[in-house]
């Protein structure tokens, strides 16, 4: 597909999951750098702080003839024609532009991961090492540096972040110390989809393959579920593509229970913003309740052995995320909010839990929400501790990420 080659036609706006991060260059100035969060491209353009404003008139309605045109009305120096159109021609040639090129793109490396039966680790050689041997002493060390002394009592399952292992992968560590005598079979993995794809749950039947080798999932209750489950259409699973909340704990699964087998069930959970604007409890409508009633048929007959992990973050503030204010003037009243809804987590009161995110319209941002309340409604827990709870205070972006760990039983 040829790329952009209009001087009058309008140019394709940029995508949405194109990025920029601001830098200093060698030579000390500063620039951004534009990359594709969605992952579909490795690609990056390096481009002046100068070219930002030029960068917004990318919105699909301006031509490089309007761009110029306005650029000289603002700033009187007249701007040739060749400038404006190589640049969005850049733009295209890394797919950041919504544009024919892209689409056709697109599609392929869609179609491509459809028909795989694997999915492939994408936070490898980023948010943790490619490599086994480093990787396994990264856990080693994490886990040898945790002091926690977990329960004798046998857990249901647990609640743990899914921020980047950089951060906070010392939260993590309690909750997977309290589920390392598990005999489950299955490990029933709730997290967080950040790619929506408009379905309410997203099951995958592929197996995960990261540094350690790979995952095996449990095809047979992924199928029983479509089976059970009478919303066939909703099983789509490109957003697990680029998804880390269950790549993650994949990772901590197969150090801590490196000597013995085990499969999972990775399911990810979407927005509930339309149970909220509707003022209803998920529940209490069908395409949440069957579904939660599918995956227990499921489980009951095979006769599994389950454990329950959920993949969960908590409040998302500050100017990064759509705040007026920085995070910083709101950190511990963040806390207070975090362990009120909390407690209604570990008191195992779902509705609790969901009605006073839902009565602020979710105004923290809270992206563990559906998956919290989907292990809650699903397993039934009898009583729960949190374990640990942590901020990351993003000083330089003014905003916040909160999480925490916790196990049930």
């Amino acid at each position: 597909m040829p790329i952009f080659d209009s001087l009058i036609n309008p140019i394709p706006p940029i995508r949405r999951g194109v990025q920029a991060a601001s830098f200093q260059n060698e030579n000390g100035e500063n620039s951004y750098v534009l990359y594709d969060s969605e992952g579909y491209t490795e690609k990056q353009l390096i481009m002046a702080v100068e070219a930002f404003p030029i960068l917004q008139l990318f919105d699909g309605k301006n031509s490089v003839e309007s761009i110029i045109k306005k650029l000289t009305e603002d700033s009187g120096v007249e701007i040739e024609e060749s400038l404006i159109l190589g640049f969005a021609q850049q733009l295209d040639e890394c797919y950041f532009l919504v544009s024919e090129n892209f689409k056709e793109f697109r599609d392929k490396e869609e179609q491509e991961f459809i028909e795989s039966k694997i999915r492939t680790s994408v936070c490898a050689g980023n948010s943790y090492s490619d490599k086994r041997e480093e990787l396994t002493k990264f856990f080693e060390n994490l886990f040898a540096k945790d002091k926690s002394t977990p329960s004798e009592e046998k857990p249901l399952g647990i609640v743990v972040p899914h921020i980047d292992l950089r951060i906070g992968a010392e939260t993590y560590v309690p909750a997977y110390k309290e589920l390392q005598n598990s005999e489950a079979e299955t490990f029933v993995i709730f997290g967080t989809s950040h790619y929506g794809y408009g379905d309410l749950f997203v099951p995958t039947s592929k197996d995960f393959v990261t540094p350690f080798g790979t995952v095996e999932t449990d095809s047979e209750l992924v199928e029983l579920l479509q089976k059970n489950y009478p919303f066939p259409a909703h099983f789509k699973d490109l957003a697990h593509r680029q998804e880390h909340s269950i790549e993650f704990q994949v990772l901590f699964l197969q150090h801590v229970f490196k000597n013995r087998p085990f499969k999972i069930l990775p399911i990810l959970c979407t927005s509930f913003f339309g149970f909220m604007d509707k003022g209803i409890s998920p529940k209490n409508e069908e395409i949440f309740s069957s579904f939660t009633k599918a995956l227990n048929k499921g489980i009951t007959e095979t006769g599994r052995k389950v454990n329950y992990i959920v993949s969960a973050d908590l409040a998302h503030v500050g100017k990064k995320f759509g705040d007026e204010f920085p995070a910083k003037e709101i950190l511990e009243k963040l806390k207070n909010e975090d362990q009120s809804i909390l407690d209604s987590a570990v008191s195992c009161q779902a509705e609790d839990f969901y009605q006073k995110i839902s009565a602020v319209k979710d105004e923290r941002r809270i992206c563990g929400l559906p998956p919290i309340y989907s292990f809650l409604e699903t397993a039934k827990p009898k009583s729960g501790k949190i374990l640990a709870y942590d901020q990351w205070d993003e000083a330089e972006r003014e905003s916040a990420v909160t999480y925490a760990s916790a196990v049930f039983y």
